[in-house]
């Protein structure tokens, strides 16, 4: 169970290795693929879906750390 304080990274690193290689290939499709076809009307939004392809791939990457710590725990 979550805790309070808890972040994505340290969920992430308690789960089995490849929770975190799943979940990371989904925000990658999300972010390139999904997210810049959606039309939205505040700006804000518009802005961050048309800078989103460009943040897919570090995030991803990111999001693969603890994969590695997983699978060595």
């Amino acid at each position: 169970m979550a805790q309070h304080g808890d972040n994505l990274l340290d969920l992430l690193s308690q789960c089995p290795w490849w929770v975190s290689v799943v979940f990371s290939g989904v925000v990658y499709a999300v972010l390139r693929f999904l997210l810049p076809g959606v039309q939205f009307e505040n700006l804000l939004l518009r802005g961050f879906a048309q800078a989103a392809p460009t943040i897919a791939l570090p995030l991803c990457v990111v999001l693969l750390f603890p994969a590695g710590i997983s699978l060595l725990d």
